[in-house]
């Protein structure tokens, strides 16, 4: 008797805690698509208003066509925020910055290296997962796209 009604009490709370879970769903990708829309309005804002100084920087990095390169980029941080904060197209979008991301990641001096940049760039690629996965689902469908949990530890 005790085991019916100890399952019907888990099964009450894991209804509850779905149903709270799913009524935060829109509010979450919100604040997700608002913040890092932002940040890369900013970024882009910022690569455009100094071209010369990105454009070097890439050539240092042996990046080829390093001003049209710094343009391109600019543009997209610049106008992928914009379209993230006002939500069109956020899936396409994300995965656009996602490749520009993963791009600058693999194109960075060595000298990079440091724990903490390690840890913010974990950060970063989880807190993707969200906006071009959304939460409902998000485990299975990045297990199987990303190949790993999209929401596991962070080691730091």
């Amino acid at each position: 008797m005790h085991n019916n009604r100890l399952i019907r009490i888990i099964s009450a709370g894991h209804a509850l805690l779905a149903q709270v879970a799913s009524s935060l769903q829109s509010p979450f990708l919100l604040v997700v698509r608002l913040y890092w829309g932002w940040q890369f309005m900013q970024t882009g804002w910022g690569k455009f208003h100094n071209l010369a100084r990105v454009a070097q920087f890439f050539t240092s990095l042996g990046i080829p066509f390093p001003h049209a390169n710094a343009v391109l980029v600019a543009s997209i941080e610049f106008f992928g925020g914009a379209l993230l904060i006002i939500g069109l197209g956020s899936r396409i979008v994300g995965l656009v910055l996602s490749f520009n991301m993963l791009v600058a990641y693999h194109s960075r001096p060595r000298s990079f290296e440091l724990d903490l940049f390690q840890s913010w760039q974990v950060l970063w690629r989880r807190s993707l997962h969200v906006p071009v996965c959304g939460i409902a689902g998000a485990y299975l469908r990045c297990r199987f796209v990303f190949s790993r949990p999209p929401f596991g530890t962070l080691h730091v």
